[in-house]
C-alpha cells in the first residue's frame, strides 16, 4: 500500500524580485518490501492552489537501502496511484544505499530542457509527486525526504 506524505511549505525561499520561491519538504518517503512492476511507494499531492515550476529537487536519504538493489523513479503523476507517472525528478538514482543528499533532474533550469510543472491541487494532471519502485526487491529499510524549490508558473508567463 502506498505511503501518503503531506507536503509542507516551509517558507518563502527568497525569490528574486516579483517571483517568490518556496521550499516544499516531503518527509517520509519509503521503499517497499516487495514490488510488482511500477508500484507506488509514496506520494504527495500539491499543497498549492496554483501551478508551480519545480526549479530544483533534492533527496535526503536518512536510512539507506542496505541491499542497494531497489530501482525506482520519482516524478509527477495525475493521481496518487501513479496514473500517467513520469521520472522528471529522479530517474533510477543509484546512490541511496547510505545516508546523504542527492541532487535531482530539475536543477538550476538546465539549458534546453523544460523544468517540471507541478499542477495545482485537484488538477486533472500532474498534481502528485510519486515514487514508484520497479521490480520485486526488498527496499523496506529505505527512508528519504524530498525538498523541492518551486515558484509560481504564472509569474514566468509572458505578460
Amino acid at each position: 500500500m502506498a505511503n501518503e506524505v503531506i507536503a509542507k511549505v516551509e517558507h518563502d525561499y527568497g525569490g528574486q524580485g516579483s517571483i517568490p520561491q518556496y521550499a516544499v519538504k516531503l518527509d517520509g518517503f519509503v521503499g517497499l518490501s516487495a514490488a510488482a512492476s511500477e508500484t507506488v511507494c509514496s506520494y504527495a499531492e500539491s499543497p498549492f492552489d496554483e501551478d508551480m515550476v519545480i526549479l530544483e529537487v533534492y533527496m535526503c536519504v536518512t536510512t539507506g537501502d542496505a541491499t542497494g538493489s531497489a530501482d525506482f523513479d520519482i516524478g509527477l503523476a495525475d493521481k496518487a496511484d501513479g496514473t500517467n507517472n513520469d521520472d522528471s525528478l529522479f530517474n533510477a538514482p543509484t546512490a541511496y544505499s547510505a545516508a546523504g543528499v542527492l541532487e535531482g533532474l530539475a536543477v538550476h533550469a538546465i539549458t534546453g530542457r523544460a523544468n517540471p510543472i507541478w499542477k495545482a491541487k485537484d488538477s486533472a494532471t500532474d498534481s502528485f509527486v510519486v515514487a514508484q519502485q520497479n521490480g520485486n526487491v526488498d527496499a523496506s529499510d529505505l527512508v528519504y525526504n524530498l525538498l523541492l524549490i518551486c515558484a509560481p508558473y504564472a509569474k514566468f508567463k509572458a505578460t
